[in-house]
């Protein structure tokens, strides 16, 4: 079942068309207008947020332009040793994923707390914000246990 934002109604057979599908008064209904529970929500976010947000760490960490990078340092007479340096790119990395994982999970629960004061066909959407939001959340506690659990990296 989907919930059109716009005309805070409940649509069942939403008008379907190449581009999307669309409410009877002709909003276009996208994939955040479905209606899901809280486990399925917080299920599928944790679950391509961390996916997301390690693929892009690991891209950016096994790059080879990381590597040289080290590399010129270590050359230049600095100090550091390799695992040092490894773990000051992992965290310039780390630190802008996690702002915006959790600026995602504020966003998700901002948007339900308004649906909530809102009323009407959109409250049956909270459940999918928050479960979002706790996602993030989850998400972004599994990164940074990750990180700080030595041996596992």
């Amino acid at each position: 079942m989907y919930v059109c934002k716009k005309c805070n109604q409940e649509v069942e057979k939403p008008k379907a068309s190449i581009q999307g599908k669309y409410c009877p008064a002709g909003h276009r209904l996208r994939g955040d207008a479905v209606v899901h529970s809280f486990w399925e929500s917080f299920a599928r976010t944790v679950a391509t947020t961390f996916v997301i947000s390690f693929i892009v760490i690991l891209a950016v960490t096994q790059n080879s332009d990381t590597a040289l990078f080290i590399a010129q340092r270590r050359q230049h007479g600095d100090t550091h040793t390799v695992a040092e340096l490894t773990h000051s790119v992992l965290v310039s990395v780390l630190v802008p994923v996690l702002i915006i994982v959790f600026l995602n999970s504020w966003r998700a629960f901002h948007e339900g707390n308004k649906w909530k004061k809102r009323g009407g066909a959109v409250q049956k959407l909270i459940p999918r914000a928050r479960g979002r939001g706790f996602g993030h959340l989850a998400a972004a506690a599994g990164l940074l246990a990750l990180f700080f659990v030595p041996g596992l990296w």
